[in-house]
């Protein structure tokens, strides 16, 4: 285990005594300062405690202040870290044991060097219990403090915009919903969706960028991609169009001329707009034949389908839906494609 360690200039005496106290008991650490009694600000040295954290650097912080009480606020702004300020070895021991804390937060003008180190040996010995409630509690924490920190600078920055959020993330939560376009995202998703990279010019492919400083962003595509081929069993993979309809776009451009024929599941059957909705680019720019369901059954009427293959000779044969509840039987998209000479998308 390694633990960092760091002060303001309120407590550089106390930093020192549980230097040497960690020292004599052989663990290892870093200190990320201060080293005298200049005058700084706390939060640039909690932030570095809780950052290495993030990070991995280390395992577990301590983090002195005057009263303690500035270094545990900046300290638990950050989602993973959970600070306790202790003024006892007991408070200490269940700390560890009850919350798992890790990082411990100490206040130079209240805790005597001799308290300090009792509190620092606690802390050590102690091991976080496991017990079910306290899993459950910290659970809990956890997704609280992530939930906060997904809007902390938008409520900041634009408090009516916060409001729509909030109400919008309310009705999400109110509402079952069972459009599998619109199925919620995790937190995860929407943190990478709106993380710095979004600031970033990347037109063309990994390796093959028209601007410079595309490294992480390379990647980070390269690694959608090995996982999309590796997930379908594929041999190449694009994983930049942001939807199904630009999708959809990008293989229509790509492999027809505008007025090619297309044979694809009528709209109001369960086919998407861009299966040659009228009003969709597809209706517009091909000449689109819609194939449906029996009336009888509502499932897919594969003799008409090859029928109309027949007739039509379209260029590419559409198997995918947006509203339809069946599982698509692709092995007989793909004998009806085969046998008119089609491509199957």
């Amino acid at each position: 285990m390694k633990i960092g360690i760091a002060a303001d200039h309120g407590g550089v005496v106390l930093k020192a005594a549980l230097r040497t106290r960690m020292a004599s008991r052989g663990v290892a650490f870093v200190d990320f300062g201060c080293n005298d009694t200049t005058s700084v600000d706390y939060p640039d040295y909690a932030a570095a405690v809780a950052v290495a954290m993030e990070r991995g650097d280390i395992d577990q912080g301590i983090l002195i202040c005057t009263s303690g009480i500035g270094m545990s606020m900046s300290a638990n702004r950050f989602p993973h870290v959970r600070a306790a300020l202790c003024t006892t070895p007991r408070m200490a021991e269940m700390a560890r044991d009850h919350n798992d804390a890790n990082v411990l937060v100490l206040g130079a003008s209240i805790t005597a060097e001799s308290e300090g180190v009792a509190i620092l040996d606690a802390w050590l010995t102690g091991t976080f219990s496991k017990g079910e409630r306290h899993q459950r509690r910290i659970a809990k924490l956890s997704s609280n403090a992530a939930a906060s920190m997904d809007l902390a600078a938008l409520r900041e920055g634009d408090a009516d915009i916060y409001a729509s959020v909030v109400k919008e993330a309310e009705r999400q939560h109110l509402t079952l919903n069972l459009i599998a376009s619109e199925n919620g995202v995790s937190r995860a998703v929407r943190q990478a969706q709106g993380c710095v990279m979004t600031n970033k010019y990347a037109e063309g492919y990994p390796g093959k960028r028209w601007y410079s400083g595309c490294d992480f962003v390379d990647q980070a595509e390269s690694l959608a991609i090995n996982r999309a081929k590796a997930l379908f069993g594929a041999d190449h993979a694009n994983v930049q169009p942001h939807c199904g309809s630009s999708a959809n776009m990008a293989v229509y451009f790509s492999m027809l001329e505008p007025g090619d024929t297309i044979l694809a599941m009528s709209l109001a059957d369960g086919g998407h707009l861009t299966h040659g909705s009228p009003v969709n680019f597809s209706g517009k720019l091909f000449n689109v034949v819609s194939y449906g369901v029996s009336r009888e059954t509502e499932r897919l009427d594969f003799d008409v389908l090859a029928s109309l293959a027949k007739a039509h000779q379209p260029k590419l044969i559409v198997a995918g839906a947006s509203a339809y509840s069946r599982t698509l039987e692709f092995d007989r998209f793909r004998d009806v494609a085969d046998s008119v000479g089609a491509r199957l998308m």
